[in-house]
């Protein structure tokens, strides 16, 4: 067997012998080290966070203090120890702390795994000493939130999972059905059309001889259309999902293939309706007839799902997807779809990702390729 251990691959681009001390390492712990070489690379170096319920480092990290901060560069401190040697020193350039590519290209994948912040392959010219490393893998950790994660009421419901064939059909069923609501959405066009016809004046092209129909009421037909489709989207989430509720649900049962469904009927809607009327007040008369609890002087220009669950302050401008359901880790074949509220408050700027179960206070800003995670609780004018 081959073993690929730490950064080593990344020696290519910083030096052919990295890549060399790579492959005489991984043999040498393949041949002498009597352990599995996954335990034998396992290194025991603890991430610094903070406790949940007070404002002191520990393992379990929600607020960041300037305390936590520090025992983050001592951290840092340890892997440059660890690597270049109780000799090393923090003012000192790297060529005097004895630094080559193998140990670069180590000490890369060391930090990176460890504080999880990308490092460019030439760290070294970029920061000149590891104080400066230092000092920026301390600014990027950036601010760790309190979180909170309650545990969800119906839990314990609706564990019975369908057998795959007859959920296959069901869905099959479904699809069908989504068909047919797009054919039932063209009836009151068609009406309308017949209306038209009684009312409207007909004239003939002389040159092709078809007659042509005219009246106020063409200008009706795709408003008509889109309306028609957008309540019977409404009357469906009430008549099968009713109201989201905070809860988990079993992939694969009777739940999960009701939010299917129309999940999937509104990701229709939103192709064929939704698209069009993004940024407008019209969106948000139609996310207030699903359920969501939306200030009507809110900007709208990203789709929202499990309306339910969303609650949102005044003057909010909301420019990324909402989505308040997440699927959990499947352990021991038991996929679960869990289903948290998200609330925003007042004049907030949403251009990032918010995990389920997450709060915005006022006048917070998630920005571009930002998201926050599950159950953070944000601070206002954060």
């Amino acid at each position: 067997n081959t073993y690929y251990a730490g950064g080593w691959t990344r020696g290519v681009m910083l030096h052919e012998d990295a890549l060399v001390s790579g492959i005489e390492a991984a043999n040498f712990i393949l041949t002498a080290s009597g352990r599995h070489p996954c335990i034998t690379l396992s290194r025991n170096v603890e991430i610094p966070t903070v406790n949940r319920k007070a404002n002191t480092c520990t393992d379990s990290g929600s607020i960041e203090t300037e305390d936590c901060l520090d025992d983050i560069a001592e951290k840092v401190d340890a892997v440059f120890v660890e690597v270049l040697g109780n000799t090393m020193t923090r003012s000192a350039y790297w060529d005097c702390n004895g630094l080559t590519s193998s140990k670069a290209s180590e000490l890369l994948w060391l930090l990176e795994e460890q504080f999880h912040v990308t490092l460019p392959p030439n760290f070294d010219q970029v920061y000149t000493t590891p104080a400066q490393l230092r000092d920026f893998i301390v600014s990027s950790k950036g601010h760790v939130f309190p979180v909170h994660v309650p545990r969800c009421e119906n839990c314990e419901h609706d564990k019975h999972r369908l057998p795959t064939a007859l959920l296959n059909f069901l869905q099959l069923i479904g699809i069908a059905s989504i068909i047919c609501l797009c054919g039932v959405a063209v009836i009151p066009l068609f009406c309308l059309m017949q209306h038209v016809r009684a009312t409207s004046s007909t004239f003939g092209v002389e040159s092709s001889g078809h007659m042509i129909h005219s009246g106020w009421l063409l200008l009706a037909v795709l408003p008509t259309l889109c309306l028609s489709f957008s309540l019977l989207v409404v009357l469906t989430k009430w008549l099968i999902i009713g109201k989201y509720l905070p809860q988990q649900v079993q992939v694969g049962s009777w739940r999960f293939l009701r939010w299917w469904y129309v999940d999937r009927l509104v990701e229709l809607w939103e192709l064929l309706v939704g698209r069009f009327i993004l940024d407008t007040k019209l969106l948000s008369l139609f996310y207030l007839m699903l359920g969501a609890r939306i200030d009507f002087s809110c900007t709208v220009n990203a789709f929202l799902r499990e309306w339910d669950l969303i609650k949102v302050g005044k003057d909010t401008l909301i420019e990324h997807q909402i989505r308040c359901r997440k699927f959990e880790r499947w352990e021991q074949m038991t996929p679960v779809l869990t289903f948290r509220s998200i609330e925003v408050g007042d004049q907030c700027v949403i251009s990032g990702m918010l995990g389920p179960g997450s709060n915005m206070g006022s006048a917070s800003k998630v920005s571009n390729l930002s998201s926050v995670e599950e159950g953070a609780q944000i601070p206002k004018e954060t």
